[in-house]
This record gives structure tokens, C-alpha cells and sequence, in this order.
């Protein structure tokens, strides 16, 4: 960022960034001195960069041909009795919302709906979950391939615990299944 001479800006310190990072395992608390801190910030003398190419050539878009249109809900509820929050994103079509839509040139259909939950207590740093389920449906009339996956991730003190699980069905016939239980060290996180 580029501030100009006399702008102010504003400093933000928090304990955790959830759910664009996971929490910290136990609570803190922050303690800052107004009297003495200082933030220093570098002041640019150099000339200004022509910055990225805003006309960039790229190769000619796939044909595709929307079936379905999609959408993406989102929802955020509070338990004011547990100090729990939820928040949910249920994407059919993908998380973008991009529906159901066919490569004209190979006539692949394909189909992604996605739904996240993140949980959180206010109370309990450790409480936190994030849950994935996806379906991918991909293929054509004679080949077609349904591939359903869960992800869970939580955590306690030392560790994170992933839950996953994948179902795989060609042409409606079950192929494939399999499910992993991983526990990783937090080393510090």
C-alpha cells in the first residue's frame, strides 16, 4: 500500500484471524503500551512502478454451455445460550456459484456442489471445526463419475485431527472408498 503524505492509517492486533487461520490453542490476552509503542512504516523515495499489464493476452475461453445455473448460500447463526457461532456456505455448483455446465468440445458435463461449516465458541479457543463436504460429478451419457468427499478438521492442545472420507461411484456402480484419520502435531500453532 501506498499512504500519501498527511493520510492516517489504522492498526488492528488480535489474538486470531478465524477462520482465515486457525485458532491458537489457549486464550491471550494483549496488553499494548500507547505511551511508548510505535509503529514505523518504510517511506518510498524511489520512482513509482509501471505496475501489471492491465491488456495481458491469454488463450481463447473454452466453450462451455451453462445446464444449470448455480448459486451460493451463505449463513452465519450465533447459539446465544452456548456462545457458539456457525457459519455456512452451500455452493451448488461450486463454491463461485458457477452451476452445472458441459465442455462443448469433449461433451463433459460437470457438476461441483460444495458446503462448509465452520463452528466456533467464544469460550474455547479448542472448539473450533471446519467440515467440507463435496460432490463432483463429472462425465458423459455412457461414463460418468460421482465422487462424494468429507473433511473435518479439529483440534485440542497438542494436536490436528483430519477426518477424511471419499465414495467414488462410475456409472452409479460404488468403485472406490477409502478414509483417513491423521493426527499432526500444532509445533507451536
Amino acid at each position: 500500500y501506498n499512504f500519501p503524505k498527511g493520510h492516517k492509517i489504522r492498526l488492528a492486533l488480535a489474538t486470531s484471524a478465524w477462520p482465515m487461520f486457525w485458532t491458537m490453542p489457549e486464550d491471550a490476552t494483549l496488553d499494548l503500551d500507547l505511551k511508548n509503542a510505535k509503529l514505523n512504516l518504510p517511506f518510498f523515495s524511489g520512482k513509482d512502478s509501471q505496475g501489471p499489464n492491465m491488456d495481458p493476452e491469454s488463450a481463447p475461453e473454452t466453450p462451455i454451455t451453462i445446464l444449470k445455473e448455480g448459486r451460493v448460500d451463505r449463513t452465519i447463526e450465533y447459539d446465544i445460550v452456548n456462545d457458539i457461532w456457525t457459519c455456512r456456505t452451500d455452493g451448488v455448483g461450486g463454491v463461485f456459484g458457477e452451476g452445472v455446465y458441459r465442455f462443448d468440445d469433449i461433451d463433459v458435463t460437470v457438476e461441483h456442489n460444495l458446503s462448509n461449516k465452520l463452528v466456533l465458541s467464544n469460550k474455547d479457543p479448542l472448539s473450533a471445526e471446519y467440515t467440507i463436504i463435496q460432490e463432483m460429478i463429472i462425465g458423459r451419457e455412457d461414463w460418468l463419475i460421482d465422487a462424494d468427499i468429507f473433511t473435518k478438521q479439529t483440534s485440542d492442545l497438542n494436536y490436528f485431527y483430519l477426518e477424511t472420507k471419499i465414495d467414488v461411484k462410475e456409472n452409479g456402480e460404488h468403485v472406490f472408498t477409502k478414509k483417513w484419520n491423521e493426527r499432526v502435531k500444532r509445533n507451536g500453532l
